[in-house]
């Protein structure tokens, strides 16, 4: 028997009091209203709640030792896309992601600041800027929170990622962080001096270009927001030896077990290819030189195709011994553009307020599978 939506309403509230899962574990929901869990990390399903003791599972309403309805982890993944939009209560999505290249990332932005009049959505600058720097800021906090790594040190470069990074830091601020930036050189313009100037009034330090390494030695975490998916070319002074010090410190923890920060990376790892094959090569595996893997990625609007690479360890242990995981964020995509761009399926991911979903696990969408959910709700509301 189905429960009443009321019923269903109330389950999906005591599932939410119980905080976020693990990276790479999510919840859905049976044609009779039932929960269960799914873990994208050994593709398996369950009944228990992950967050829960197994007694306190068991007492809930899991069932040990019973298997889930689906029969496989790929019959529930493609379950639970028949049942996201017909399920009452359910607020469950595709759980898919859309990778973007850096050409339609660049339409994209052009496109969210043309005016209305000109088919755009007439956002300026600091708008977008603001939102994404609050995006970082939730993913920071959800990852690496002030109470146990107090130090925080903002690593910006020059252009609009590097804003993303300022934005932030004075958020982090507010949240309890003991912020540092290291912006060796500050892009022109009004809105970079402003950025600036709120930071130097909530008397946030600024480190010297050359001190980069003591400031990332003393650091507890380490927010990358140096270069983002417009940078092309070589890496040069002072940004070089700061990528430098990410790659070398990254090795040296892995061969050596020296502990170094954890680093979260805004929209893609500085120095990273933004661009990457769309089939698994020697190239899309091979880390460029100037490389060094985060513990954490905030992707802006949708993932870059260099981030594949990420996503396939994400939800893994790191070099660091921390679990990678991958966020979304960037929530100032209209309806229309997210049809246009094939976004609507992550889009649908946020939940409430949060200006951040976290995508670990998420598997790659299909070519037009956007689409195919388009015909499907129209077919449900033609009924």
């Amino acid at each position: 028997m189905s429960s009443s939506p009321d019923s269903v309403a109330e389950m999906i509230a005591n599932l939410k009091r119980l905080g976020d899962l693990p990276p790479g574990w999510e919840a859905r929901m049976t044609p009779s209203n039932r929960i269960y869990f799914v873990d994208h990390n050994t593709k398996s399903t369950t009944w228990a709640d992950p967050r829960l003791p197994q007694a306190a599972a068991s007492a809930s309403g899991s069932v040990d030792g019973q298997q889930p309805p689906a029969t496989s982890y790929e019959e529930a993944t493609r379950q639970d896309r028949r049942l996201s939009s017909t399920s009452a209560g359910s607020s469950s999505t595709d759980h898919a992601l859309r990778y973007i290249s850096a050409s339609e990332a660049a339409a994209i932005d052009e496109e969210l600041m043309a005016p209305h009049s000109e088919g755009g959505c007439g956002y300026m600058l600091p708008q977008l800027m603001e939102i994404a720097g609050l995006a970082c800021a939730q993913a920071l906090a959800r990852s690496y929170p002030p109470t146990s790594f107090p130090q925080l040190l903002v690593a910006a470069g020059p252009g609009n990622q590097g804003g993303d990074g300022l934005v932030a830091a004075r958020h982090a601020v507010l949240w309890g962080y003991d912020v540092r930036v290291w912006y060796p050189k500050q892009a022109k313009g009004e809105l970079f001096q402003a950025l600036r100037d709120q930071l130097e009034a909530f008397d946030i330090d600024f480190v010297d270009a050359d001190d980069f390494d003591d400031a990332f030695a003393q650091a507890d975490v380490v927010l990358d927001s140096i270069f983002g998916f417009s940078f092309k070319g070589p890496p040069r002074p002072p940004f070089a030896s700061a990528l430098e010090t990410l790659r070398d410190e990254s090795r040296l923890e892995f061969v050596d077990r020296v502990t170094r920060p954890p680093v979260v990376s805004v929209d893609i790892p500085s120095g990273w290819p933004v661009d990457a094959p769309t089939t698994s090569s020697s190239e899309q595996e091979e880390a460029p030189e100037l490389s060094f893997h985060p513990e954490v990625v905030i992707s802006l609007t949708a993932p870059k195709t260099g981030m594949r690479r990420f996503q396939r360890t994400a939800g893994q242990r790191g070099e660091g011994g921390q679990p990678q995981r991958h966020f979304l964020g960037g929530r100032f995509i209209p309806p229309s553009m997210a049809r246009k761009y094939g976004l609507r399926g992550m889009m649908r991911g946020y939940r409430a307020d949060d200006q951040v979903v976290e995508v670990t696990g998420w598997r790659e969408a299909e070519d037009g599978e956007d689409d195919e959910e388009d015909e499907d709700e129209e077919d449900e509301e033609s009924q």
